[in-house]
């Protein structure tokens, strides 16, 4: 076995070398030592004795030297990427390697899941992003071998909540992000790395959600929006900016029928500043949400007048119209009554040509599901009141004796409105709608 070989200590003794090479070699010894001493389905009892022994005898205490001298390395305080690249790497390794093992005893993992912690506090995204699969796995074994009264639950409990923390600081866009730039002084590259980190690193917190618990994960994000509402101080909008997509991103794992902490975070949204990176992403927490909103309709209609507003910002359009298509799907009962205020707040927006045709076309989805759950008689009003005006300016630029490039467009979009409405639009056992569907298709079809 590796223990009984000078290898071990001379891969680990290299590890404090501060040649690049040789800390390199170093790294690529020790995770090899790591990873054959993974669990195997044909091991015998004799070989998971023997692994069980040089893991927790040996590789341990030696991982645990190595999480100090990580934690005093004047490099990685300095931000050396290859040299944090490195650490990450070999924990990474030796946590997806024991991720059962430290579930079920985790009193002797303890040193190496506070290192593991440590390697996702680094600055380093690309690093700790190498990190995220072994959080998934430790959640699923988490959940899978553990009881709530469990020791080692409550002790991962413990990491997990920490995680969630650390997630939200790395959320954060760079101080340095000009809000009043497009591209927020960015390249299109470093735009690209950070939104798809921004979005793994989301479902790092869904795991978090799993174990912690539900109310007891969103306290996290509430905590922080609470701080920069409340505090005197004006802090920097980006760290509301990333608690509200800590709180988009875990959503996912959310049930509708929360009611300790989504209420109160949801009462704090008519408090935020002014900010359209803040408005984008409050927005964003809307339309992730609206399942939820469904059992809590007291809020549908500050929803509906807080997404309206976000129309009129060029920077959250988009944001609105996906957020308002969410919110009529799940909560067309409640919006049923508005119907004809959506209508003239859409021919309002459409005028005045705030939107991209994408948006607008969500914005035809929204307005379908709403149609959908309007009683008769006025289900066939509200059909009307959106294909009439569509079928008319298409029948008058279809006259046209010849087409020129923008009548082309014109019509395409038109037919997109159309046809986006009549696929979401939905009147089963409704004899009179059904009948006027029929008469528009009939009289519609000769003009395409």
């Amino acid at each position: 076995m590796v223990q009984n070989t000078p290898l071990l200590e001379l891969a680990f003794a290299a590890l404090k070398a501060d040649d690049d090479s040789v800390f390199d070699t170093a790294v690529d010894a020790v995770c090899g030592i790591i990873y054959e001493t993974r669990s195997d389905s044909d091991d015998d009892p004799g070989s998971v004795q023997a692994k069980n022994t040089t893991v927790e005898q040996v590789l341990v205490p030696q991982l645990n030297g190595v999480a100090a001298q990580m934690r005093g390395d004047q490099q990685v305080a300095e931000g050396d990427e290859e040299r944090i690249r490195g650490y990450c790497q070999i924990f990474a390794e030796a946590g997806e390697a024991w991720v059962q093992r430290i579930v079920l005893n985790m009193g002797v993992f303890e040193g190496l899941v506070g290192a593991l912690v440590d390697c996702m506090r680094l600055e380093s995204l690309d690093a700790i992003a190498m990190l995220f699969y072994f959080w998934n796995r430790l959640a699923d074994l988490t959940l899978e071998y553990t009881s709530s009264c469990d020791p080692s639950r409550r002790s991962l409990v413990t990491v997990f909540e920490t995680i969630i923390n650390i997630s939200i600081a790395h959320l954060k866009y760079p101080e340095s992000y000009d809000s009043s730039n497009m591209r927020g002084g960015m390249t299109a590259k470093e735009r690209d790395e950070f939104r798809e980190f921004r979005h793994n690193i989301g479902d790092v917190l869904k795991d978090c959600v799993c174990v912690v618990g539900q109310s007891k994960a969103l306290l996290h994000p509430y905590n922080i929006i609470v701080a920069n509402i409340d505090g005197n101080a004006q802090l920097p909008w980006q760290d509301l900016e990333a608690a509200l997509f800590a709180l988009r991103a875990m959503g996912a794992v959310i049930s509708s029928n929360e009611n300790e902490m989504l209420p109160k975070i949801m009462d704090t949204f008519a408090r935020f500043p002014s900010h359209p990176k803040l408005r984008y992403a409050a927005t964003l927490v809307i339309g992730r949400y609206t399942e939820w909103t469904y059992e809590h309709p007291q809020y549908v209609q500050f929803q509906l007048n807080y997404i309206a507003e976000g129309f009129k910002m060029r920077e959250v359009a988009a944001a609105s119209a996906q957020s308002l298509k969410f919110l009529c799907q799940d909560c067309a009962r409640y919006l049923a009554e508005h119907w004809a205020d959506l209508l003239k707040f859409f021919n309002e927006v459409v005028s005045s040509n705030t939107l991209d045709e994408g948006d607008v076309i969500e914005f035809s989805e929204a307005l379908a599901h709403v149609v959908s759950a309007v009683p008769e008689p006025s289900t066939t009003s509200a059909i009307e009141s959106f294909c009439m005006p569509v079928g008319q300016e298409l029948g008058t630029l279809l006259q046209k004796p010849a087409f020129v490039e923008d009548d082309r467009k014109r019509i395409a979009l038109l037919l997109d409105r159309f046809g986006v409405f009549l696929r979401f639009l939905y009147v089963e056992n409704n004899e009179p709608a059904d009948m006027l569907l029929s008469r528009i298709i009939n009289e519609s079809w000769p003009l395409v």
